[in-house]
């Protein structure tokens, strides 16, 4: 083990305990890893500021309130708030219908468990995490939208845009 000065890329210097065998210059490496990022008082504040907006813009939208702690609620109203974008963004590009695009979207915003957004790890891990959702795999614990997604005859169009995805490299 050995300290290390890192010039974080915002500008900051850190001390760093770095453990590990340096046969190879491992702990160089890793410290140069470091220094590629942000210092932790910046990369918080940061997640704070997008927190906030990714709040305004659920409040904006009339998006369901979030339940869990209020920091599983900021973690997860960044990642919903992605996800979502994600999901416009796979609906443009393979034209779905926007009924079909409003109905995938409310079957993502139904989901109000902080816990569930934040902690997320079924599906598919070379997937998206707006794939996995709109596959449905596991994250979604609200049986009715389900049940009704599975029998829905127009599921394959989602199918169709999630293969899409796949062949973009996504």
């Amino acid at each position: 083990m050995a300290w290390y000065t890192i010039e974080h890329s915002c500008g900051h210097l850190g001390e760093r305990q770095i453990y590990g065998t340096n046969v190879h210059g491992e702990r160089e490496r890793k410290a140069a890893t470091l220094g590629r990022s942000k210092c932790p008082d910046c990369a918080e504040i940061d997640r704070v500021a997008a927190s906030a907006a990714a709040a305004a813009v659920a409040g904006d939208l009339g998006w369901p309130e979030l339940l869990g702690s209020q920091r599983q609620k900021a973690w997860a109203q960044r990642l919903r708030l992605e996800t979502v974008d994600q999901l416009d963004q796979l609906c443009r590009d393979a034209g779905m219908p926007s009924d079909r695009h409003d109905w995938a979207r409310g079957v993502l915003l139904a989901q109000v468990s902080a816990t569930q957004w934040t902690s997320y790890r079924g599906g598919n891990p070379r997937r998206s995490r707006t794939e996995n959702c709109l596959n449905l795999t596991d994250l979604m614990p609200v049986p009715e939208l389900v049940r009704a997604w599975a029998t829905d005859p127009a599921r394959d169009i989602a199918d169709a845009f999630c293969a899409r995805l796949k062949q973009k490299g996504a």
